[in-house]
């Protein structure tokens, strides 16, 4: 594939696999625009402002509690 053989001269060691290449290209000719992250379907992050702000709160005000303690 002479695009990948081109990858492999700009990036040397650091490149993305011929299979990763492939579906890149695909993608491109299927009309894709712009190499960004799409949107993922599934379960959401259980992450959350709230609970990122909480974790900030403890660990400021108790700088000794242990890992198991903080996700108790």
């Amino acid at each position: 594939m002479e695009i990948y053989r081109q990858v492999c001269e700009v990036y040397r060691n650091n490149v993305m696999n011929e299979s990763s290449i492939k579906k890149w290209c695909i993608q491109f000719k299927n009309g894709r625009t712009n190499v960004r992250d799409e949107e993922k379907s599934g379960r959401c992050s259980i992450v959350t402002d709230e609970l990122v702000a909480k974790v900030d709160e403890e660990i400021h005000e108790n700088h000794r509690f242990t890992k198991m303690e903080l996700f108790a």
